[in-house]
C-alpha cells in the first residue's frame, strides 16, 4: 500500500494530501504519478505597478503564478508572495500566487492554462515540458558565483534506527516525497534499484509525505525508518533548528541534480517569455526583502537551459516514469 503519510510536526501540505490514499497497483499502473491534478489553492493577489498595467506586451493580466508544494504551503506562501509581487512590478500586471496539494496539480493548471508561470522541481518541468508545452526560462541559484546550479537528494535515518545502508531498509518503512519529486522519488528510485531493490516490494510500506520538510521529518521522528529529502531542505532545516544534526544519518546521497527552475508556458509570446525571464534573471534578496528568494533558499535566478535537463529525462525514461505514460 503506498499512502498519504502525515508526521508528526508536518505541515499544511502533508496534512492535505494525507486523505487521497493510492493503491500500490494504482502507483504502479501509473508509472508513479496522479494523473488527476490536484485542486489549485489561491496563496495570494499581488499588486503589480500601476502606471505599466495599462501596456502588458502581451503578458496576462493577472499572471498567474504556480508554486509546487515542496514544502508546508503557508512556509511557500510566505516566501513566494514578495516574489510574485516584484515580478509583476517588473513586468506592469497583476499577479496571482497559487500552489496545490501535490505536484502533479500544478502540472495540469499549466497543461489548463490556469497557470502561466511555474516554480517547478527537475522532474515536474520535464512532465510540464511534455503534458504542458512548458519551457524553462530561468534556474535558480543556491550558492552565489556558482556556475553549476545543482543541489543533491539525501536519504536519511535516525541514528538509532539501525539502518546504515539502502540494503538495511528492506522490510522497512519509507518516506518518498511526491511521485513527481526528483530527489524526492526519481533519485532515490534509482539509488533503490542500483542497490539491487525494488521499493515497490522490497519495503514493508512506502509513503508520500508531501513535502520534503514532511518526509524529513517522519525520519527524523522514526515515523518511518528512513525518508528522502532536497539537500537545500535538509540544510535549511539543520540551520534552523527544525532538526538536530546530531539525531539524524545521512546513509546515501546523489550525484549532483540541476537546479529547480522557473517555466513559462510555451503559447505565451516571446516579447512576454521573456520579460518573464529577465524579471527573475535580475531579481535580488533585497529587491524583494527577502534572504532568499525561493523556497530551496535561492540567492538569484540565471537564465535556464532545457538541454539542463537532459539527465533528468534520460532516468525518467529508465525507470519508466513519463508523460508519455501517464497520458496513455
Amino acid at each position: 500500500m503506498v499512502e498519504r503519510f502525515v508526521p508528526r510536526g508536518a505541515g499544511a501540505v502533508a496534512s492535505a494530501v494525507a486523505s487521497r490514499a493510492v493503491s500500490r497497483g494504482d502507483f504502479l499502473r501509473l508509472g508513479g504519478f496522479g494523473v488527476a491534478g490536484a485542486a489549485l489553492l489561491p496563496l495570494a493577489g499581488c499588486g503589480g505597478s500601476g502606471e505599466a498595467q495599462g501596456d502588458s506586451g502581451g503578458i496576462p493580466d493577472p499572471l498567474n503564478i504556480g508554486v509546487i508544494p515542496a514544502e508546508d504551503t503557508e512556509q511557500v506562501a510566505a516566501t513566494f508572495e514578495p516574489i510574485a509581487k516584484y515580478v509583476g512590478e517588473e513586468v506592469g500586471v497583476e499577479t496571482k500566487l497559487y500552489t496545490a496539494t501535490d505536484y502533479s496539480g500544478i502540472i495540469e493548471a499549466m497543461r489548463s492554462g490556469e497557470a502561466e508561470v511555474a516554480w517547478l522541481g527537475p522532474l515536474s518541468y520535464v512532465l510540464a515540458a511534455q503534458r504542458a508545452n512548458a519551457e524553462a526560462v530561468a534556474v535558480q541559484l543556491t550558492e552565489e558565483g556558482t556556475k553549476d546550479p545543482t543541489y543533491r537528494s539525501f536519504i536519511i535515518t535516525r541514528k538509532d534506527s539501525g539502518v546504515r545502508s539502502l540494503e538495511d531498509l528492506k522490510g522497512k518503512n519509507f518516506a518518498f516525497v511526491d511521485p513527481a519529486s526528483t530527489s524526492g522519488n526519481l533519485f532515490p528510485r534509482q539509488a533503490f534499484k542500483e542497490a539491487g531493490m525494488d521499493p515497490d516490494k522490497d519495503l514493508a510500506e512506502a509513503t508520500f509525505a508531501g513535502g520534503h520538510d514532511a518526509s524529513a521529518l517522519a525520519a527524523a521522528n522514526g515515523d518511518v525508518d528512513a525518508g528522502a529529502v532536497a539537500s537545500t531542505t535538509f540544510e535549511s532545516m539543520i540551520a534552523e533548528g527544525i532538526l538536530n544534526e546530531n539525531d539524524v544519518r545521512k546513509i546515501w546521497e546523489s550525484d549532483p541534480i540541476p537546479e529547480s527552475p522557473i517555466a513559462v508556458r510555451g503559447d505565451l509570446s516571446p516579447g512576454a517569455k521573456e520579460k518573464i525571464k529577465q524579471a527573475f534573471v535580475g531579481m535580488r534578496p533585497e529587491d524583494v526583502g527577502e534572504e532568499e528568494i525561493s523556497p530551496d533558499g535561492a540567492v538569484g535566478y540565471v537564465a535556464a537551459r532545457d538541454s539542463d535537463y537532459d539527465v533528468i529525462r534520460k532516468l525518467a525514461r529508465s525507470l519508466n516514469l513519463d508523460a508519455e505514460t501517464l497520458a496513455s
